[in-house]
């Protein structure tokens, strides 16, 4: 027997007793009192059948009373609040997880129809819940959805491929103890905990070059969220870009090659032109000294493109080499912007250096690649301002006791905002650019972002169009990080 059942019928028999009893009571007290009464004022009280009648039936009408709310007590338990408990009970598994669970379709009256409703909608629930299943496991990326202690709860097809291990094996184990048995980088167990502490996290989250299995995998972690708005789990999916690596490979391979094939004989060119401006070759004057002067410059260019082409294919394939010399950073500095000093010469521009008051400690940097990025950022500075109106100041200092922080601010065109987010791109240049300078590669920012950061700092800048711009970089007080690849940077004429 069910409790609310239970509960009725002690209602109903303990209602029944106290009406019987409380009836007698009330009878023998009211009888006895009335007697009582008449006793003590010495009233001779003389019996009518009529008047016992209708008092007997008062005294039959209360037990009645009190037994008619018993059974609408009974009613009420039986027909209302036992569905109202069940529905209840199944609304709350159903909230824990147990979409399967279903309330009983026991009346035909509002509370049945409320409950056939509830289990329509939990049925709707089960086929949503079904059709996401479906839909998961055809998806061609591994998809794991772990808790936030990095515990493995579901995967699909795709997954279960890629590590070689079915749902069942792997539901419940950590993921860096699921990761750990495949072939995975040699930081297998880093990669792991990263993505376990991305799901901690409760945000999203990109990671990239994962290789597994000779296969190389972008990382994304999102988190999942509940009916509350917390987060209750997170998704991590495998990206898989193996095709997009080795087509970036062959490319980075074709731009090597060809600009080394262009290069040798671009050299010679530039070679035989200065010799012939030089006059040793004969004295040429008037238009066809010009004509070379044009010649060698579009010569020049076509070397420094060439030589950013290359730098571009050696930081991308990762073979450009990165050593560490230690140098008094300030006075380094200071010798770059004097090699850069007749550049802004020539449109009457101001390039001072902000020094900082204390003498810094000494610190290991990669000079030839340093020097590279500073040109890159002080004659862009002055490029793109306008002439006898530039100002362009760099400031040293040590911030943190983290890091050097150096600024290179400017008054030029500035960067328009729509455009800003793509300023470190590849080859691109914006239209405000084009215009003020025709010639460039649309190279400089992105080899000065990766010099930078594949040594271990931070690049970024602030702009205002018209206002000017200012470029930030840091380097750690640890030195720029040392690499050993095969080759050094091009440098340009």
């Amino acid at each position: 027997m069910k409790l609310p059942t239970k509960i009725a019928l002690i209602i109903f028999s303990g209602a029944t007793i106290g009406a019987v009893a409380a009836s007698f009571l009330v009878f023998s007290f009211t009888r006895s009192s009335l007697e009582q009464t008449i006793g003590n004022q010495n009233i001779t009280v003389i019996a009518s059948p009529a008047r016992d009648t209708a008092l007997n039936l008062v005294f039959l009408l209360i037990p009645i009373f009190f037994l008619t709310t018993s059974v609408v007590i009974l009613f009420v338990v039986v027909f209302v609040v036992r569905p109202i408990t069940r529905l209840t009970k199944t609304a709350k598994a159903i909230a824990e997880g147990n979409i399967t669970e279903r309330a009983p379709e026991i009346s035909t009256d509002e509370v049945g129809e409320l409950a056939k409703s509830f289990n329509a909608m939990a049925e709707r629930l089960v086929n949503l819940n079904e059709e996401t299943k479906a839909i998961l496991q055809t998806l061609p990326e591994p998809l794991f959805v772990l808790t936030e202690d990095g515990v493995v709860t579901s995967v699909n097809r795709a997954a279960s491929e890629m590590v070689g291990h079915s749902e069942k094996e792997m539901r419940g184990r950590l993921l860096r103890d699921v990761l750990a048995g495949i072939a995975l980088l040699e930081e297998a167990k880093d990669v792991a905990l990263k993505i376990e502490e991305g799901v901690a996290a409760a945000k999203p989250i990109k990671f990239e070059e994962v290789s597994i299995k000779n296969k190389v995998f972008e990382v994304f972690i999102t988190p999942v969220k509940d009916y509350q708005g917390r987060t209750s789990h997170g998704a991590v999916i495998f990206h898989d870009i193996t095709h997009i690596k080795e087509i970036d490979r062959l490319k980075t391979e074709f731009v090597s090659v060809a600009s080394h094939q262009l290069r040798t004989p671009l050299t010679v060119i530039n070679w035989y032109i200065e010799m012939l401006l030089s006059g040793d070759a004969g004295k040429i004057e008037g238009a066809k000294k010009d004509y070379l002067q044009e010649i060698y410059g579009a010569s020049k260019r076509m070397v420094r493109l060439i030589n950013d082409l290359l730098n571009v294919s050696r930081l991308d394939s990762g073979r450009l080499k990165i050593e560490s010399t230690q140098t008094q950073l300030e006075d380094f500095i200071e010798n770059v912007l004097a090699e850069l000093r007749p550049v802004a010469k020539e449109k009457s521009c101001d390039l001072l250096f902000k020094k900082p008051k204390v003498k810094l400690p000494k610190v290991g940097i990669d000079q030839s690649l340093l020097r590279q990025v500073i040109q890159n950022l002080v004659t862009n500075s002055i490029r793109y301002s306008e002439p006898k109106l530039c100002d362009t100041a760099v400031t040293l200092e040590k911030r943190d006791d983290k890091e050097y922080l150096v600024t290179i601010k400017d008054n030029g065109i500035g960067i328009p905002k729509e455009i800003q987010a793509r300023i470190f791109d590849k080859f691109f240049r914006a239209d405000n650019a084009i215009r003020a300078v025709a010639e460039g590669t649309g190279l400089g920012l992105y080899i000065a972002k990766m010099i930078i950061e594949t040594s271990g700092g931070k690049i970024w800048f602030s702009s205002e169009p018209g206002a000017g711009t200012t470029f930030y970089f840091t380097i750690p007080l640890t030195g720029m990080k040392k690499k050993g690849g095969e080759l050094g940077l091009a440098q340009s004429p």
